[in-house]
């Protein structure tokens, strides 16, 4: 069966732009900013199992992009629940916030400060703060059951307790970690 795209998809201004490399040097500002060697890619939506998000560069845009995620859910019977679905405004740098008013049918969505996605969290102010405190928590835990479980066991060898440390500990805590900005008191904590 061939399903149709909706025509929000193909508004060139409904999405935001990722720009990435793929030759090295990923952690490197000052490269991403170079107009050389850069890919831009237009993304409208964020879909993992029944989760979705859809990201905008304005009120007009993303009201656009949710309605017709909308009445495409309609099409296929399903339904989206407004009890779950949240609005996150990320102003821009001495942009003056306003509450955008995104709407599905007659009902208004629920503008949110952070929500978390896929287990990370994204704040309205864009730092990682939360995120990395949220990482630490969940490692901690992490290392806690390893601990009793593993490190306490005599008969384990110490390569066998690091390999075992680096693949749940460090993963658990590095979780995301591809998407974000570090700054050096960042790096301290982690």
């Amino acid at each position: 069966m061939m399903l149709q795209r909706p025509t929000a998809d193909l508004d060139e201004e409904n999405g935001i732009y990722i720009r990435y490399r793929t030759n090295g040097s990923l952690f490197n500002p000052r490269r991403l900013k170079a107009h050389t060697k850069t890919l831009n890619h237009l993304v409208h939506k964020l879909l993992f199992a029944d989760d979705a998000t859809l990201v905008a560069h304005t009120e007009a845009a993303l009201q656009c992009l949710t309605s017709c995620f909308a009445d495409a859910a309609e099409l296929f019977g399903l339904e989206v629940r407004l009890e779950k679905t949240e609005v996150l405004y990320q102003p821009a740098l001495q942009e003056v916030f306003h509450h955008p008013h995104i709407t599905i049918g007659e009902s208004e969505l629920k503008l949110v400060q952070q929500f978390t996605c896929l287990g990370s969290i994204i704040s309205s102010d864009g730092k990682i703060d939360k995120e990395i405190d949220n990482r630490l928590a969940k490692a901690y835990r992490a290392f806690g059951k390893l601990h009793k479980r593993v490190c306490c066991n005599k008969h384990q060898k110490k390569s066998t307790l690091i390999s075992v440390y680096r693949a749940i500990v460090l993963s658990t805590l590095l979780y995301g970690s591809e998407s974000w900005v570090i700054y050096c008191h960042h790096l301290r904590l982690l």
